[in-house]
């Protein structure tokens, strides 16, 4: 230890951290107690940010039992509510529910009453088909002609009339042989498979 550093630590008693760099001694060479230096503002600041944490833990405590309060008054307001409609709907929910069910009622019988159609309709085709080689065994009856057709002769008959009048009276019929009455026109002949062109 320097002769500076011994008067100054016996002129002055209180132990002054800023001293003595040189933490450890020359005599002992042995490590001494550095006091911590403490700033007093940076306490006042961490107990000011104690206080303003205790603050606003106390504010979010208070606000949290708020919000659970109104929670709970907004919960038995919707309690209330729905209650409410569904007593005013009662009435409506039950006329649906009836028009509903008459509905499925109908359906169904629409549906069997369709189901018998189309059995009695099988039993139909089964009569006409009885060999069941899929074409009818009797031929189909259109039915009666058209009522204006009663009293006329049908197309085909008019037709044979019609012939039967002009071969009787001897005019020259379109199925009769007509090379018989005019001369032989000239014809192209077509070559023979034999031939070459």
């Amino acid at each position: 230890m320097g002769v500076l550093s011994w008067l100054k630590s016996k002129l002055i008693k209180k132990e002054d951290p800023y001293l003595d760099p040189d933490p450890m001694s020359e005599d002992d060479r042995t490590p001494r107690k550095v006091p911590v230096v403490v700033n007093h503002e940076e306490q006042k600041t961490q107990l000011q940010e104690d206080s303003m944490v205790e603050k606003a833990r106390e504010f979010l405590e208070e606000t949290g039992k708020e919000v659970v309060a109104q929670g709970k008054e907004v919960m038995e307001d919707l309690k209330e509510r729905w209650q409410n409609l569904d007593e005013d709907t009662k009435e409506v929910r039950e006329n649906i529910k009836k028009k509903a069910t008459e509905a499925v009622q109908k359906l169904n019988e629409f549906v069997d009453h369709t189901i018998e159609k189309a059995k009695e309709e099988d039993i139909k085709d089964q009569e006409k088909d009885q060999d069941k080689d899929g074409f009818a065994d009797n031929p189909i009856n259109f039915g009666s002609p058209l009522a204006g057709d009663k009293t006329k002769d049908s197309f085909f008959e008019k037709a044979e009339q019609f012939l039967n009048k002009d071969q009787q009276t001897g005019a020259a019929s379109p199925t009769a042989d007509s090379n018989e009455t005019q001369p032989a026109k000239p014809t192209l002949e077509l070559p023979n498979e034999d031939e070459k062109v």
